[in-house]
């Protein structure tokens, strides 16, 4: 039976990879890098710091990783608005199943935590989390399960009566790699690798309580 239930939150609560995608594909048109969604939805489930590592190597980008990382913030800024963020299909719903079940949820993310909050309240979900553990928390990011070992702790439930959902290759590896059953939501519009999870779905209406 399950009594926890911890959620990634980008591309698992919110339509949100895209518009960071955007971001990375306006910031990569200043160096007449041509870019997709294909070419840069690796980048999805990274640590802002990892994000701009792994495209300075993707990329073969010239410029430091400070200037890459303060360029990449003034973009976001222009793409990042609360109100853009889509609730992915089948979530709210969802989540009052598992309140009225008595399910404890909380969000493991590597997003930055004001953020998250703000996207929850503006949806009208924060009173179903209990808690939110971000990357800011953690020493370790994912794929390593630090932040799922966190939140299983502060949780206080067996990891046998929890589950993680997630849709990134990275924050699957983490589900995994923390010994608690992990589900990979296939529900947003960027598909990635979600083959390493315990078991693959395209809705929400597939995860069993």
């Amino acid at each position: 039976m399950v009594k926890g239930i911890i959620f990634d939150f980008d591309g698992v609560i919110v339509e949100s990879e895209p518009l960071f995608l955007d971001s990375v594909i306006m910031y990569l048109k200043r160096f007449n890098i041509t870019a997709d969604y294909s070419s840069t939805k690796q980048l999805c489930g990274m640590t802002k710091t990892n994000i701009v590592k792994a495209m300075k190597s993707a990329f073969n980008l010239k410029d430091d990783l400070d200037k890459i990382y303060s360029d990449m913030v003034e973009i976001e800024k222009q793409v990042k608005k609360v109100e853009r963020y889509q609730l992915i299909n089948g979530v709210k719903p969802f989540l009052k199943k598992c309140e009225q079940k008595g399910i404890k949820m909380a969000i493991a993310s590597s997003s930055d935590v004001s953020f998250i909050e703000a996207v929850l309240k503006h949806n009208e979900i924060d009173k179903y989390f209990s808690f939110i553990v971000s990357g800011q928390f953690v020493e370790r990011s994912k794929p390593d399960p630090q932040i799922y070992n966190i939140a299983s702790e502060k949780m206080g439930i067996d990891k046998k009566e929890l589950i993680i959902i997630e849709d990134a290759y990275n924050g699957i590896l983490a589900g995994v790699n923390s010994k608690i059953f992990t589900y990979g939501l296939k529900a947003s519009i960027i598909e990635q690798n979600t083959t390493l999870a315990d078991k693959e779905v395209y809705s929400y209406d597939e995860i069993e309580l």
